[in-house]
């Protein structure tokens, strides 16, 4: 008998190379990506979120871990002996995301309802993906109070760096 339903099987190896090429987009780079929360990110994404930004830095623990914006959800991943940290934060928990700029790492600290999470030696490129991609789906997903799925990814354009006033009468 022939198989006709339209469920698609996607093997490990293929929803590996797509959370890999949404991870170099997200502006990663190649030294990120051979860390072990690199690697098992694919295992925690579900089969149809776009990955937006992503971070990897060193926690005050002294470990890594790795913050990845998705168009659903913002996930934390944290690899310890033995185990697998993963938390899940909608983005109408978020408060608020600073980062400070050093000449070639920064600094970047998400403050949430639960917490505030902090990731040093950031790469800048990748920090400022992931806080403009953060700030842009706390826009869209609060505007209304209604949940969206944002298909495309934030546009990152100069007018974005710029605070925008509006003059009341």
């Amino acid at each position: 008998m022939r198989n006709t339903s339209l469920v698609r099987y996607i093997s490990p190896t293929e929803e590996l190379e797509r959370v890999r090429d949404e991870l170099l987009d997200a502006r990663l780079n190649f030294f990120d990506m051979l860390h072990i929360e690199a690697r098992l990110l694919y295992k925690f994404v579900h089969l149809h979120e776009k990955i937006f930004g992503a971070i990897r830095g060193r926690v005050r623990d002294g470990g890594s871990a790795m913050l990845v914006a998705t168009d659903r959800r913002i996930m934390y991943l944290d690899k310890i002996p033995f185990n697998v940290k993963v938390e899940e934060i909608s983005y109408q928990a978020v408060n608020g995301v600073t980062y400070v700029v050093g000449r070639f790492f920064s600094h970047v600290t998400l403050y949430t309802g639960a917490g505030t999470i902090g990731l040093r030696w950031v790469t800048t490129r990748a920090a400022e993906r992931f806080i403009h991609s953060v700030e842009l789906m706390c826009i869209e997903n609060q505007a209304d109070g209604v949940v969206r799925r944002s298909q495309t990814p934030p546009v990152l354009s100069p007018s974005s760096y710029v605070p925008r006033y509006v003059s009341i009468k």
